[in-house]
């Protein structure tokens, strides 16, 4: 998007401004509004803000997030309902927080909504409410309060998340960071990609029902019909509820065994972009470790989609993507299989140098351009050939199409 001077304005840059300005009206290197009050080490940039706080037990760090979700930007009522779109915006922030390897705490809910002829303002409160409730009874969260108000234009839903640290093998309670990826390291992925990119499309195509057959009609269906109707649901059900990998990323981090990490939100692009930028390094992903998952790629088949595209950009996946040694990365991969053997997990690439990469990182003064890593990402395909990866992915201040 072109502001009103022509200049390239983006949702990465405009966060990296607020915190830029926040930090210079302060006169410190960090945000803090009071001597009495803890200290943030890191503001926006990362998946969580982290504070200091000097009275917590262990010296475990505060995490605090805050996500919303706009009507006709983040959801349609037209295929979720209020009880799915509470439990799909807690599962977001809990997300946030498996990103830092966070244990999650309480959580304030905000509601701006609107009547209409299909819900009432009542069903809508309500169910987004027992929403919220399941998804905190599910990851032991209490729900401590919040605010509503009425919407004259569409209705709005927040969360803010606060969370904690957990203590790793040697005691200490440091969130993980998107900063502390070194060359060397594997990128593992923990959760499955694509799939809630490919729901979306089949929502936006055919409503609810996924490909205009109910399940009712299942018993008219022969094997491979069948086989197909449970994909398209199977794919519908990863955009309408995300899972967030909390215990996951925990058990990783408590064995002190995760350089850095990252959910997958905007899209695996975009968010690896984020850890080569903070911990200015260049990334190589490999072909060979990104295959579809058997229904989203019986999907795209089915439709003619490229299972790489929704993989590499689709976002919405809120899956975790880290770095590792390689001597951490086999025992990542050990728990993964015996502790988690639902979630899928799978070795993705590798962290490099950000001198093997071409393009430009930071200009002269030593300040991030915008919010694209030229160059930092580039993909080895199944014919062996390296490519750079251009930065795909979701930004609310981009121009429609882009």
């Amino acid at each position: 998007m072109m502001d009103e001077r022509g200049e390239i304005f983006t949702e990465f840059g405009f966060i990296d401004d607020l915190m830029n300005r926040a930090v210079k009206a302060k006169g410190v290197d960090c945000i803090s509004s009071s001597e009495n009050i803890p200290v943030s080490p890191l503001g926006p940039g990362d998946d969580c803000s982290v504070l200091d706080c000097m009275n917590t037990d262990f010296g475990l760090q505060t995490l605090v997030t805050k996500d919303i979700m706009s009507e006709d930007i983040h959801f349609s009522w037209k295929w979720i309902s209020p009880a799915e779109l509470g439990y799909k915006v807690m599962a977001v922030n809990l997300s946030d927080i498996a990103a830092m390897g966070g244990r999650p705490l309480q959580a304030f809910a905000g509601l701006s909504l609107r009547g209409s002829d299909a819900l009432s303002i009542k069903e809508k409160s309500e169910g987004i409410l027992n929403g919220i409730i399941e998804a905190c009874s599910e990851f032991d969260v209490l729900l401590c309060g919040g605010d509503t108000c009425a919407s004259a234009h569409g209705d709005f839903i927040s969360i803010t998340l606060t969370g904690e640290s957990v203590p790793d093998c040697l005691g200490r309670g440091r969130a993980v960071l998107r900063s502390g990826a070194v060359p060397g390291d594997s990128i593992i992925l923990l959760g499955s990609l694509g799939e809630s990119a490919a729901g979306l499309r089949l929502l936006e195509m055919f409503g609810r029902s996924g490909d205009c057959l109910l399940p009712d009609s299942m018993a008219q269906l022969d094997s491979t019909a069948r086989f197909d109707l449970d994909a398209r649901q199977r794919v519908i059900y990863s955009h309408i509820r995300p899972e967030p990998l909390v215990p996951q990323a925990q058990r990783l981090a408590r064995a002190s065994l995760l350089n850095s990490l990252i959910d997958i939100s905007d899209g695996l692009v975009q968010d690896l972009g984020h850890i080569c930028r903070q911990s200015k390094v260049g990334m190589v992903l490999n072909e060979a470790g990104l295959e579809p998952g058997m229904e989203l790629g019986r999907i795209c088949s089915k439709y003619g989609w490229n299972s790489l595209d929704l993989i590499l950009s689709g976002g919405e996946d809120y899956a975790l993507a880290g770095t590792a040694s390689r001597e951490s990365t086999e025992r990542i991969l050990s728990i993964m299989k015996q502790e988690f053997p639902l979630c899928p997990v799978a070795v993705i690439g590798e962290v490099i140098s950000r001198d093997s990469q071409p393009g430009a990182y930071e200009s002269d003064d030593g300040s991030a351009e915008g919010d694209r890593v030229e160059g930092a990402l580039s993909i080895r395909c199944l014919s062996g050939d390296i490519i750079s990866l251009e930065k795909k992915g979701w930004d609310h201040f981009a121009d429609p199409g882009q």
